[in-house]
């Protein structure tokens, strides 16, 4: 074989071993998807290279697009019909993870929205914990009952998801700063209303509960973390 040929087939096996892979950890350097897709963190903080941003997003190949959660989350969303009473809730979910990752590089702490919007997804996405009893009962209770049923589906589901999983996250990941508290509380106003309830005062009447809610839940974590020694804000 001449030398040239031999030369040339050498850097071009070199640079196909520095490709990009499906499999390789992208977390600390995200443009190495830039050939391959997005980089996506996993729960365990694992990463890996997705080939396709999720639909309605805007992604970047320098950025890690949050979770593979959320990706979950997205085809669970696509699977569910919109007559179905626990849709409403899945859309909501999705919708806050969606504003979120688009402007969590505005938040004093990006990191930790990462860390909590992994595991607050996670358990409802793998219906972890009395996730499945949850939506039994949203569908044996609230199927037959027109608009209003969904709405309290989706009030029962919220109640469960800030009360179990919200506060998991944040005992484990941290109660976050006031400000990213907030930011992401704004969020939340914007979602209840793009999802268009549809029940007089039903909006207001949900926004107050979930905010009353989540507030709730970081005072205990505050507590609770300042009681064991640990870091409370990140």
């Amino acid at each position: 074989m001449p030398l040239k040929l031999i030369i040339f087939t050498i850097i071009v096996l070199l640079e196909s071993s520095n490709a990009a892979s499906t499999t390789e950890e992208c977390t600390t350097k995200p443009s190495v998807c830039a050939s391959n897709g997005f980089c996506f963190k996993n729960s365990d903080n694992s990463s890996a290279c997705q080939k396709s941003c999720p639909s309605g997003w805007k992604c970047n190949n320098g950025d890690i697009v949050c979770s593979i959660p959320v990706e979950k989350m997205i085809k669970e969303v696509a699977q569910i019909k919109q007559n179905d009473v626990v849709y409403g809730f899945a859309l909501n979910q999705l919708c806050i993870a969606r504003l979120g990752c688009q402007h969590k590089q505005s938040l004093d702490n990006p990191s930790w929205f990462d860390n909590i919007l992994n595991a607050f997804i996670e358990p409802y996405v793998q219906k972890n914990g009395n996730w499945s009893d949850v939506i039994k009962q949203c569908h044996a209770q609230y199927s037959y009952i027109p608009i209003l049923g969904k709405y309290l589906c989706q009030e029962k589901m919220a109640e469960y998801h800030i009360t179990f999983d919200l506060k998991n996250a944040v005992n484990k990941n941290g109660c976050g700063t006031q400000r990213d508290w907030d930011t992401i509380g704004n969020f939340l106003v914007d979602c209840i209303k793009e999802a268009h309830i549809g029940i007089p005062f039903g909006e207001s009447y949900a926004i107050s509960e979930v905010f009353r809610n989540r507030n709730n839940v970081r005072e205990t974590c505050m507590k609770t973390r300042q009681e064991n020694g640990l870091q409370m804000v990140f």
